[in-house]
């Protein structure tokens, strides 16, 4: 017994002195994991850039209905899912969602998103406006045509054209 709690206290030695040499990102990840809040793995962010990581704490929605004219009662919602990602469902298919990586530019790390569309009698007519926030908190949209088709992966990068491009002047970055 005398030996093994001489082992026992030369590991909590080691594990108290290893808590005082931790570098400050792990020790900042150690608040926040105690707070609830979850980060990916230090140095990769949710969308693999390298040196960044995304919060995985935030979720955002955002729906709009098209009124009037030819998409009438077209419902399209926009969401992030907690890791850093966002993603595009139309009503049209129903349980479809469309990653918006697919979108030229798409930013990473989003944390917030809206959507709102515009009817055939608009001054921009049938146009989707994908708004979302990164956790830098700059504002990025992409402008789509909405067309017969319904959106998906292989025809949302041609619906939004140039894809996202920074709002500038964002006040909250």
């Amino acid at each position: 017994m005398k030996h093994g709690l001489r082992g026992l206290s030369a590991l909590a030695a080691s594990v108290a002195v290893g808590a005082l040499l931790a570098s400050p990102a792990v020790a900042q990840n150690a608040i926040h994991a105690a707070a609830g809040a979850k980060y990916s793995t230090p140095g990769l962010s949710s969308g693999g850039e390298a040196g960044t990581r995304c919060r995985e704490d935030e979720r955002g929605f955002g729906t709009d209905i098209v009124a009037y004219g030819t998409f009438a009662n077209t419902e399209f919602r926009l969401v992030t899912n907690g890791k850093g990602e966002a993603f595009l469902n139309d009503s049209r298919s129903p349980g479809v969602w469309t990653d918006i990586d697919v979108v030229p530019n798409a930013p990473k790390c989003v944390i917030d998103a809206d959507v709102s569309a515009t009817d055939s009698g608009a001054a921009r007519p049938n146009k989707l406006f994908l708004n979302v926030e990164t956790d830098k908190g700059a504002i990025y949209e992409a402008v789509c045509d909405i067309t017969a088709t319904p959106f998906s992966a292989s025809n949302l990068v041609v619906s939004c054209g140039s894809g996202f491009t920074e709002l500038p002047g964002t006040p909250v970055r």
